[in-house]
């Protein structure tokens, strides 16, 4: 299959199409979750620098943050992965939540490592300017595909996708832009005003309205099924997944 920024996402608008309804309402319940977990941490830190326990700019000091953090990243791989195995077996001709939590039940530890070598390979890159860290974006990007498709651990899931990136990364690089820009350019809306004091955002942020909160709700929805839906797409484009005998085929069997 030829490899064009193109195709990709032609692709990507093809895949969100797949078992749609299904798809939003595991995001769904994942978005949820996310914002909930969100406001009670907010909630949280804000009464702590209110008794003052807590400094505004120390909170990564708060093992209530850090936990945050990982019920996130929990939230969102459970989500991603359940997505992501759906769309890697198109032609599974049935497909339940039980089936797509089985599959999410298999890979969250794979994913959260995998997350945490990203992450820490993401901080890294940007360490040094923009540009590596935009360059670890790029050569990763086909990671989460890969490691449900082929059964693979975190640092071979990685491994795989920079070989599927190796000659075609600048254009790999273009299909994230477009697709950054696009998914950016709302998010910045809605933090409008928030601030860039630590203490004065999170309570901006406990003081929205419940409409702003329905609206993170759609938006974590919406990127989690847009994100998944590029991840297959982009790594069918690559080649991924060519002669593999995968656990999701007979996962979905």
């Amino acid at each position: 299959m030829e490899f064009s920024a193109r195709g990709v996402l032609r692709d990507m608008i093809g895949l969100l199409r797949l078992r749609l309804p299904l798809h939003l309402a595991y995001a769904l319940v994942a978005a949820l979750f996310s914002v909930a977990s969100a406001q009670f941490t907010n909630g949280y830190l804000l009464s702590q620098i209110a008794a003052g326990s807590l400094q505004p700019g120390s909170m990564a000091l708060s093992p209530v943050y850090w936990l945050s953090l990982l019920v996130n990243a929990f939230i969102t791989g459970w989500s991603v992965t359940g997505i992501t195995g759906s769309l890697l077996q198109a032609e599974a001709d049935s497909l339940s939540v039980a089936d797509m939590a089985a599959i999410s039940a298999r890979n969250i530890g794979r994913y959260l490592l995998l997350y945490l070598i990203w992450y820490l390979a993401l901080i890294v890159g940007l360490m040094f300017f923009l540009i590596p860290g935009l360059f670890v974006l790029t050569v990763f990007a086909a990671a989460i595909p890969a490691m449900l498709d082929q059964n693979l651990g975190p640092w071979e899931a990685l491994q795989e996708s920079r070989r599927l990136t190796k000659g075609k990364r600048l254009r790999v690089f273009l299909t994230l832009l477009a697709l950054g820009l696009a998914m950016l350019i709302p998010i910045f809306a809605a933090f409008v005003g928030i601030g860039t004091d630590p203490a004065a955002m999170l309570k901006n942020l406990q003081s929205k309205p419940p409409s702003w909160l329905a609206l993170s709700v759609v938006a974590g929805t919406l990127m989690t099924l847009i994100l998944s839906a590029y991840f297959v797409a982009l790594y069918r484009r690559l080649g991924g997944g060519r002669g593999v005998t995968s656990e999701l085929r007979d996962a979905f069997a």
